[in-house]
């Protein structure tokens, strides 16, 4: 049993960001939607389904987006490290079709003790919240978990400058605060029960490198939860679509991004 605790219990913080930075009504969960069905396409275009079609879910919350892509597979292995997100993810599949095909584990992803292999593993908005000296073992630990040709799904934050940056954000009063602050100041708040949220922004370019050297081959590449507007860019469903086809503009757009890396 661990005794991590998310610092955005119920992500109440990030809750108040969307409503602060979201493009339009709606537009967040649509952006999420985009993703997804990116992630579906590939999972039809590379996995063959079958009754030992195996997914981890690395880091699942409280197991909102098992729900999402739970129905491909016929077994599943969902682990998180905060044991309170683990029991709203145990309850929120309980009386689901998915009741019968989940296994749920209180672990870290780093921890994770198992000799099995999977035909993806799906780890969205993790990264960008464990300390920097274990982000190594992570994904030393999924690139021997993936099979052969299986895929991995990597959803976190992206930096658009060319270096890694790192914020805190929490409140002020009613007021949503995002600090910018040095790699050491993020560690240590890794582990914080004051509410205070640290997020790693990555550079692509840096963790597809890590990713690389671990003999994955990066597959795709996409950005999404777009927070500004963009000259020249129409502010509407569509606008992930349209950032996403051109390689000059994903450099410089997207909250947050998806690397899709595929097994050796």
């Amino acid at each position: 049993m661990n005794n991590y605790c998310y610092p955005d219990q119920k992500d109440y913080l990030t809750e108040i960001y969307i409503k602060k930075k979201e493009l339009f009504p709606g537009y967040w969960y649509n952006s999420e939607q985009y993703i997804l069905d990116v992630v579906k396409m590939h999972l039809n275009k590379h996995i063959t389904p079958g009754d030992k079609v195996s997914l981890l879910d690395a880091g699942c919350g409280d197991g909102r987006l098992l729900h999402e892509i739970g129905y491909y597979f016929s077994n599943i292995l969902a682990v998180d490290a905060d044991p309170g997100r683990l029991k709203s993810a145990i309850k929120s599949v309980k009386e689901s079709e998915l009741a019968q095909k989940v296994i749920f584990r209180n672990v870290s992803i780093e921890n994770i003790n198992i000799e099995n292999k999977f035909d993806a593993i799906f780890c969205s908005h993790v990264l960008q919240h464990v300390h920097t000296g274990t982000l190594k073992q992570i994904l030393e630990k999924m690139s021997k978990l993936i099979k052969k040709n299986g895929l991995i799904f990597l959803m976190t934050c992206h930096s658009i400058l060319e270096h890694d940056y790192f914020i805190k954000s929490y409140l002020k009063g009613s007021e949503l605060i995002e600090e910018t602050i040095n790699e050491e100041q993020f560690n240590q708040l890794v582990l914080n029960i004051e509410h205070i949220l640290p997020i790693h922004f990555y550079a692509r370019k840096a963790l597809e490198k890590e990713l690389q050297k671990l003999g994955l081959d990066i597959i795709d590449f996409k950005v999404f939860h777009q927070v500004e507007n963009i000259p020249g860019i129409k502010t509407d469903r569509c606008i992930d679509q349209l950032i996403n086809a051109d390689h000059s503009l994903q450099m410089i757009a997207g909250r947050d991004m998806l690397i899709v890396a595929a097994g050796y």
